[in-house]
């Protein structure tokens, strides 16, 4: 027997996700937040981007985790799903990120695997003047991981709104009703 995995937990944290991301602009210019916002910029700044990016990559780690197992245990049990399919169907017009460098072929499956073995992980940052002396510094939504594969070094450049609509995708794809027997066996 599986782990017992939560789907609707999956896809709260996938909402979630894109719902941060939609937010941080509007955080970002309502708080004021900002490098270079205030006599204690530096401090309130790092505070942000640190919580900020514990935050995406606790819901982005246990996604990818979980989205694995399930994969893998519905194939231990036999699924007549097709997950390369399924996975290009996901992403057939959405844009999950870049692969900067590597050998990467970015699918859902394999943008899990580089989550889980990432090495260094950076959130990506834009910055928008809206006229004041002070521009506003937000998350772009985008989440760098870079590691290596033996020799290989990898630089994958996850669009993470794209990504969790994609993984939503492929939860529905994949939670088809020839697979609901498979699924309660899991349980």
């Amino acid at each position: 027997m599986s782990h017992n995995i939560d789907f609707q937990d999956i896809d709260d944290r996938l909402m979630l996700l894109q719902h941060i991301e939609f937010g941080s602009h509007s955080y970002c210019k309502t708080t004021e937040v900002g490098r270079n916002h205030s006599k204690y910029a530096a401090d309130e700044w790092h505070e942000y981007s640190v919580n900020l990016k514990r935050i995406v990559s606790s819901h982005v780690i246990e996604c990818a985790i979980k989205i694995r197992i399930i994969e893998d245990t519905l194939k231990s049990l036999g699924s007549k799903t097709d997950f390369r399919l399924k996975d290009d169907e996901a992403r057939e017009e959405l844009n999950i990120g870049y692969v900067h460098s590597g050998k990467v072929n970015l699918s859902l499956r394999e943008s899990c695997n580089k989550i889980v073995h990432a090495t260094s992980v950076d959130l990506g940052w834009a910055e928008e003047k809206d006229g004041s002396s002070r521009p506003i510094e937000y998350w772009n939504g985008r989440l760098n991981l870079y590691g290596q594969q033996q020799t290989n070094v990898w630089h994958v450049e996850l669009e993470i709104k794209s990504w969790a609509q994609a993984l939503r995708i492929y939860l529905l794809l994949i939670d088809e009703p020839k697979n609901v027997d498979l699924f309660s066996k899991m349980m």
